[in-house]
């Protein structure tokens, strides 16, 4: 197989080499998203060691989107299910957001320069939109719903790119053939990567700050979540049904929750419904959530679900020690919701069980997550 070494550059610096190959358009709005205080649970850092991503952001403010416009780039190809874009002799450094080159036998010959297969066979478009996150897009949730299905919209919305063929992850998963049907517009001027194949654009359309905003979500992706929730049944209506919900992760292999019996007994006596989402259709989860007043959830990718939550809908999330991911969190702030936090202890202890990289067990404490639950009420 013949590979290439292709010089991996920002697009702001592809432009300054090669200005006639790449054009900006206006896009999604320059904004500063303000981050509410934690409103109940821990308020503040816990007494004990706790690693965050982002780092140092328990008492964040706001974060800025400053670069929204979209990138039109000429003669480009989309490199298979990841994604990843070339122009030339030139790799958009942007479009390698979790796609994990090292794990698919590309080789960094230096900080700036990636060796990568040739495609093994090219088809062509004569405008592309970029709507794919890397090696995660087609693998998790979350990042279907945050990073590709919000691309989708913004392509959607008309303007330079109106007429584009839709570029999308592999199709492997129930939930995006599901979510697709509720998008039936589109269902004829798409194309799923595929390994070993590139797509050739004579115009490809990108715009990274949808396709990689796991942390920087933008308040425009909910204007298209409202139509889905309303296809899908569940546009929110005064006289739905309004429930207190508990999603319980007794199904997942990732982080089990030690004492996931006391909690759920906790969740119940204080009206919560306990529920698994595995097995329930999209329909079903966005009807779910559309109806809560309050939720409370292990930090996970069906959180994502948080999308289809009535503004002001109360939710309390528990992490564990060794990964308090705040994009959930962010992703919160702009729907917006109220936002409480519980972190448990994980046992760090067990090596062998380290060594073994099996999942590590962790538990919450249940007099934190009474206090925060009373908080929520």
């Amino acid at each position: 197989m013949l590979r290439k070494i292709f010089r991996v550059v920002t697009l702001p610096e592809l432009m300054a080499i090669e200005p006639g190959l790449v054009e900006t358009i206006p896009c999604i709005p320059w904004i500063d998203v303000a981050i509410p205080p934690v409103a109940y649970g821990q308020k503040a850092p816990p007494a004990f060691d706790v690693v965050e991503t982002p780092p140092n952001n328990w008492f964040e403010k706001s974060y800025a989107i400053h670069d929204g416009h979209i990138f039109g780039l000429s003669d480009a190809v989309v490199h298979g299910e990841l994604g990843i874009i070339t122009v030339g002799d030139y790799l958009v450094r942007e479009s390698l957001h979790f796609t994990f080159p090292e794990f698919h036998g590309f080789t960094w010959t230096d900080s700036d320069h990636l060796e990568m297969p040739s495609p093994e066979r090219e088809t062509h478009v004569e405008r592309g939109f970029h709507a794919m996150c890397g090696y995660v897009a087609s693998r998790n949730y979350a990042h279907w719903w945050i990073d590709v299905v919000a691309a989708i919209g913004v392509a959607l919305e008309g303007g330079a790119a109106s007429d584009s063929t839709l570029l999308l992850p592999v199709i492997t998963n129930n939930y995006q053939r599901e979510t697709l049907d509720l998008i039936p517009e589109i269902a004829d001027r798409s194309l799923s990567g595929q390994q070993g194949v590139g797509v050739r654009c004579d115009r490809l359309f990108f715009n990274h700050r949808i396709t990689a905003s796991d942390y920087t979500p933008h308040p425009r992706r909910v204007e298209f979540i409202q139509e889905l929730k309303r296809r899908a049944g569940a546009d929110g209506g005064g006289s739905k049904k309004k429930r207190k919900l508990y999603i319980s992760r007794r199904d997942a292999g990732a982080r089990p929750l030690a004492n996931v019996d006391e909690v759920e007994s906790l969740v119940a006596s204080h009206g919560y419904e306990v529920m698994q989402m595995t097995g329930k259709s999209i329909k079903e989860q966005i009807q779910i959530f559309s109806s809560l007043t309050h939720l409370i959830a292990p930090h996970g990718a069906g959180l994502a679900n948080i999308l289809f939550c009535q503004p002001y809908t109360r939710m309390l999330e528990l992490h564990y020690d060794q990964n308090v991911n705040w994009s959930l969190r962010r992703l919160a702030s702009v729907l917006p919701m109220t936002y409480g936090v519980v972190v448990g202890t994980s046992e760090k202890d067990d090596q062998d069980q380290a060594a073994s990289n099996r999942p590590v067990p962790w538990s919450v404490s249940i007099a934190e997550l009474k206090a925060a639950i009373e908080g929520m009420e």
